[in-house]
């Protein structure tokens, strides 16, 4: 699989800007092009109060947000080096992102998030939580703080209790060999010792299939999944964790558990949903 096409939704806000700075790392390196989409939604007054609707606030909103995509980049200069199409769309900023995913032909969707401390960064993680739990293609979920480096250590969290003939791998193939970067396969069971020959032959499996890179499988013991995937990543220099909580049985435990809401809104490092 090659990456062709990155979607990053922004408001321009520290956060948003900051994935649109990895994603520009990606596209570089893939020679991908860039859209960059502001979703909007203006506030309109109760059904009942009487009220005029003036279709210049729409107008002036979009030449607002045209003019500050024109000054992108000054600041963010990488801008200049791939393809980039600027996009203002009216609709809520997640109906924006799947409405585009939907009509264009998206291969991955970069966007910035944060810890949550109040109401109001609640939202922020959340509308990333819904883009990657809604979404048809990977969601790259991009900490404020992180600076864009180099990827050489990606952790997959795989279940081996779910034999998958089509784990939908390509992309985190498609990055682990761009970057050369070392595969650590992480299976989390609260009875890891007592793993079964077809989990162990399951295991093989994997790294087979990423046998021209260097790869490890780890058996974590731990009876919450989040609890042993963060222990492992606090431990080793991971630059990308790997959840595919769209696919497989096991993994809508993280989804409906809230644990991958959690690791969005907390994640420390960028964190792929596929």
């Amino acid at each position: 699989m090659h990456i062709n096409n990155i979607l990053v939704p922004i408001d321009f806000s520290d956060c948003s800007l900051n994935a649109l700075r990895y994603a520009l790392i990606l596209a570089k390196d893939f020679k991908a092009s860039i859209t960059v989409i502001n979703g909007y939604k203006i506030p309109m007054p109760a059904a009942d109060i009487n009220y005029t609707f003036d279709p210049s606030i729409f107008d002036d909103y979009e030449k607002e947000m045209r003019d500050k995509f024109a000054l992108l980049p000054q600041n963010m200069p990488e801008l200049t080096m791939v393809e980039v199409r600027y996009k203002v769309k009216m609709a809520f900023p997640v109906e924006a992102i799947e409405q585009e995913i939907n009509n264009q032909n998206v291969d991955l969707v970069v966007m910035g998030t944060k810890g949550a401390t109040n109401l109001a960064e609640v939202a922020i993680g959340s509308n990333t939580f819904h883009v990657a739990k809604r979404s048809t293609c990977p969601v790259l979920a991009i900490p404020e703080n992180i600076a864009s480096r180099k990827i050489n250590n990606m952790a997959i969290a795989v279940d081996l209790n779910e034999r998958e003939e089509d784990w939908p791998l390509n992309m985190v193939m498609a990055i682990a060999r761009q970057f050369n970067a070392t595969v650590h396969f992480l299976h989390v069971d609260d009875k890891p010792s007592e793993i079964s020959y077809d989990q162990a032959w399951e295991a093989l499996a994997f790294k087979k299939e990423f046998e021209d890179l260097e790869n490890q499988f780890h058996f974590i013991e731990s009876k919450n999944i989040e609890s042993g995937l963060e222990e492992y990543l606090s431990t080793h220099d991971i630059d990308m964790l790997v959840l595919m909580p769209k696919k497989h049985s096991f993994f809508e435990r993280l989804f409906k558990g809230s644990v991958t809401r959690k690791m969005i809104l907390h994640t420390k490092i960028p964190l792929l949903t596929i």
